[in-house]
């Protein structure tokens, strides 16, 4: 007579699954390599901070120098004292939701910003930049951005209105030349 083989007590059951042993050592490997990994992460993530705005920056110092030649009159760029924001005096910003013509102006702290922080602008001994109608720089200048070990520097060069950036990663601290 055969046995029904769920009713069967000679033979232990097994059910599948780990054991919390199992799962304690997963946690510890999972937590040893989150401890590793966090540094670079985070490392990272600063040195991205200071390439966007960098790039920003840049390409927008280029438009104002591009607006200045196509419409033939002076483009100012203005910095705020304490490094929160920058404006672009004579330029509508054309990402308004409303329609309405605002003064293009980037944000530099708090929710819409970069989180990295300008911490010295000396344009001329100035925080102000004006591209006239040929295209040139009204004064040699440097932009220096920071955030946690990552330093970026964006240079003007009187002129030719030439804008170059470059970034010292956090960690190597090698420059990169960015155009």
């Amino acid at each position: 007579m055969r046995s029904d083989p769920t009713t069967n007590l000679s033979q232990p059951c097994r059910h599948s699954g780990f054991t919390m042993i199992e799962l304690a050592l997963v946690m510890v490997i999972i937590a040893f390599v989150m401890a590793v990994a966090s540094p670079r992460v985070i490392t990272y993530v600063e040195n991205d901070k200071v390439r966007t705005l960098n790039r920003r920056l840049t390409l927008d110092m280029a438009m104002a120098r591009s607006e200045a030649i196509r419409t033939k009159s002076p483009v100012t760029i203005s910095f705020d004292a304490d490094g929160k924001f920058y404006q672009i005096d004579s330029m509508a910003d054309i990402n308004t939701l409303d329609g309405m013509k605002s003064q293009y102006r980037v944000d530099l702290v708090g929710k819409n910003g970069y989180d990295a922080k300008v911490v010295n602008v000396d344009i001329g001994g100035e925080t102000t930049l004006t591209f006239d109608v040929f295209g040139r720089a009204s004064a040699d200048g440097e932009i220096n951005i920071v955030s946690g070990d990552a330093e970026g520097t964006v240079t003007i060069e009187r002129g030719k209105g030439v804008v170059q950036s470059k970034v010292e990663a956090a960690a190597a601290k090698a420059g990169e030349l960015l155009n």
